[in-house]
């Protein structure tokens, strides 16, 4: 028998790969952003979940994000929670690698709708399974809303 031949994963299926490890359910999607909500110390979180997992919308009055890192958010190893190795060490946050918004972007609909208070409006992001989408002005209150629909049947209770 011939050994097969190493290839590089085409990104799609990387990305595809990483959603399994981050979005094992939508129940760990709900996590995911829960968690984020609190590490940007919101006080309110407000969890909508619809249609099995099909349909899941995370709002928060957290500190938001600006709307210049809205795209940033949804790329894979990108993070607002450590910026070197040392970091590490002082870890003092529920989530830090990056990876939980961009593996959710790979495999649904996302949308990202967020204001932080240095903003007198919110601006929103969206993407369909991995293509990221123009930022542009939107309601929206102090705080992030994520919205997901249409997320892949892979990740869907039977």
């Amino acid at each position: 028998m011939e050994p097969r031949p190493i290839e590089e994963l085409r990104s799609e299926v990387v990305d595809q790969i990483a959603a399994g490890e981050v979005v094992e359910r939508p129940a760990h999607l709900v996590k995911e952003l829960v968690e984020n909500a609190l590490d940007a110390d919101a006080k309110d979180i407000e969890v909508e979940f619809d249609e099995g997992g099909r349909r899941v919308r995370v709002s928060d009055d957290g500190t938001g994000i600006r709307p210049s890192d809205l795209k940033r958010a949804l790329q894979r190893h990108a993070t607002s929670k450590i910026s070197v190795a040392d970091d590490l060490w002082r870890l003092s946050s529920y989530g830090f690698r990056g990876e939980a918004l961009a593996s959710i972007a790979a495999v649904s609909r996302i949308e990202l709708v967020s204001r932080p208070k240095t903003e007198s409006v919110a601006h929103r992001v969206s993407a369909e399974f991995g293509t990221i989408k123009a930022i542009e002005p939107s309601a929206g209150n102090l705080g992030t809303s994520v919205h997901i629909e249409s997320l892949l049947r892979m990740f869907l209770p039977d």
